[in-house]
């Protein structure tokens, strides 16, 4: 069964919560069979429930003995509304459970995908970059090394002086 506040609403007007929505409701004049809204699921039991809080609270406020069976019948009603809207609330805290744990499920395979996919991509970049570095070193070096076979090549066409002939060269 309810206890606690839902009690404490049945017996206390015009407290916070559910039942003084419905107390409200009813005193503008809505039935629980007037609308859809007052329909809706668990939101007729609310209703319901609440017209069972208002009717005791007035046979407690008559205080005549002779209302005793009626109030235990109220009693006997209400208990059930209280007893269904418990099941139902237990059903959409259940409902409500899942659901955040369908979505984070669903936020997590995206965002994690998400970040891995940036992740790659910046390891990508770097490995782009130093590919680019490797590839401008490999361009140096070839221009070293066909330098270097270019000095060989010149160095080898010119004949070969003697010791003495390079010394009568720099004399000169």
């Amino acid at each position: 069964m309810l206890t606690g506040n839902l009690r404490l609403n049945c017996i206390v007007l015009g407290t916070d919560g559910i039942l003084s929505e419905a107390r409200w409701l009813l005193d503008l004049g809505l039935s629980p069979n007037s609308n859809s809204a007052t329909q809706a699921i668990g939101y007729r039991h609310v209703l319901m429930l609440a017209r069972m809080c208002q009717l005791e609270n007035k046979i407690v406020a008559v205080g005549e003995p002779s209302y005793r069976t009626r109030r235990s019948r109220i009693k006997r009603v209400r208990e059930g509304f209280e007893n269904s809207l418990e099941g139902r609330i237990e059903l959409i805290d259940g409902y409500a459970r899942t659901s955040s744990m369908i979505e984070i499920e669903v936020e997590m395979d995206s965002d994690v995908l998400a970040a891995e996919s940036a992740r790659t991509a910046e390891t990508m970049s770097e490995q782009i970059q130093q590919i680019m570095e490797l590839e401008n070193l490999e361009e140096k070096w070839r221009f070293q090394a066909e330098a270097n076979d270019e000095a060989e090549r010149l160095l080898s066409s010119q004949p070969m002086l003697s010791p003495a002939e390079e010394i009568n060269m720099n004399d000169l």
